[in-house]
């Protein structure tokens, strides 16, 4: 699972690529029956927003500590072996499938790398690093929280669209299909709404804890 192995799924991975298709739901389903195969074109398929949603999520100084390409891949051999737990075959559920995983390990890096920290800090025999006391990581925690919450308070299937738009890069005609809206205008209007309504929430949260 950590390398393409074979020309079937580089290829697969290729045209996913070149066409900037979502992955289909025949792709998720044969992954889902433990076909290593169209697992590792899915993943692989999806390398690039994974690592766009990890990147945005950890603070510049923990993305210099690590690779992020090597949280992706333990986001894939996770999701890989939870699969059998995932019941459904649409690319705006499987993506929520990763990214929920994607959001835990962010979420416990940083914790680490704050614990780190305040040891390295209370340890005089060794510098301290930038921001010892972790106010980034911290600020970093607090944001993720609000905005989950914002959009945890969605409609399912809003929240869905939303993410496919905006993390997956799906087009608003992908959007209308997954929202149920006959046209592509109206689902760019849908997420309009959604994205002030998780604007709004965000804003209030945090004034709310200021």
């Amino acid at each position: 699972m950590r390398t393409l192995r074979t020309s079937r799924a580089r290829t697969l991975c290729s045209l996913l690529a070149q066409l900037r298709m979502l992955p289909s739901q025949e792709l998720i389903a044969a992954a889902r029956r433990g076909d290593a195969v169209a697992a590792e074109a899915l993943f692989a398929s999806l390398y690039g927003p994974l690592d766009r949603y990890l990147s945005g999520r950890l603070p510049r100084e923990v993305r210099a500590l690590w690779e992020t390409g090597d949280f992706v891949q333990e986001v894939c051999v996770r999701a890989w072996a939870g699969i059998g737990s995932f019941d459904r075959d649409s690319p705006a559920a499987f993506w929520g499938y990763l990214r929920t995983i994607a959001r835990n390990l962010a979420i416990d890096v940083c914790r680490v790398e704050l614990r780190r920290r305040q040891e390295l800090h209370s340890d005089a025999e060794h510098p301290s690093p930038a921001n010892p006391n972790g106010r980034d990581i911290v600020a970093a925690l607090a944001r993720q929280e609000l905005y989950a919450r914002a959009l945890a308070a969605l409609d399912e299937r809003v929240r869905s669209a939303l993410l496919l738009r905006l993390e997956l890069d799906a087009s608003y005609e992908e959007v209308a299909a997954e929202l149920g809206v006959p046209t592509a205008e109206a689902a760019r209007k849908a997420l309009r709404r959604a994205l002030d309504e998780v604007a709004r929430r965000m804003e209030s949260d945090a004034d709310a804890k200021s």
